[in-house]
């Protein structure tokens, strides 16, 4: 498989594959920050790569609009992965636990490994520490952590709580 890759000034890395589609992306790659584009990769609109890490997406992998990737340490995406709308993906987070939280410190981080053939619907937040087996569903707005086995479906059940406001005292 022959690759193009760019090294960029600070040891900065993008590996693009010879197929590529790409609405408007941005790219934000700090000092040791490396992604790596399979095959036939595409994404839509206003997709955001924040990446200090280690950013690996599969062969014919999709990304649907206003998606953010967060990566500090490492985030994997299968092959033939289908990512909806306003997804949030992070492998870590603050560590509040240390007081005082400077912007740029006390993270805690963890990988995220997505398998292949994996739906992705829109609106979820997927976290540290994430890992969703190979061929799952993951419902729209559900908030993803830990192990995710293989043939599974995930989401959020949420009941809504319907009252009249006519009638009711003001608060």
């Amino acid at each position: 498989m022959r690759r193009l890759i760019l090294v960029m000034r600070h040891r900065k890395k993008v590996v693009l594959p010879k197929k590529l589609i790409l609405g408007r992306v941005k790219f934000r790659i700090a000092s040791t920050g490396e992604i790596v584009l399979g095959e036939n990769f595409s994404c839509r609109e206003n997709v955001i790569f924040n990446v200090s890490g280690q950013l690996v997406i599969g062969n014919n992998a999709f990304i649907s609009d206003d998606t953010k990737i967060n990566v500090r340490k490492k985030v994997s995406i299968g092959n033939g992965v289908m990512i909806g709308q306003g997804v949030l993906i992070y492998d870590h987070d603050h560590d509040y636990r240390k007081g005082h939280i400077a912007m740029h410190d006390n993270f805690l981080e963890r990988e995220v490994q997505i398998g292949n053939d994996v739906w992705i619907g829109s609106g979820t937040i997927i976290l540290k520490g994430a890992n969703i087996g190979d061929r799952c569903v993951i419902g729209a707005g559900t908030i993803v952590k830990g192990i995710i086995p293989e043939d599974s479906i995930v989401y959020d059940k949420r009941d809504n709580q319907i009252q009249s406001i006519i009638g009711k005292e003001k608060f």
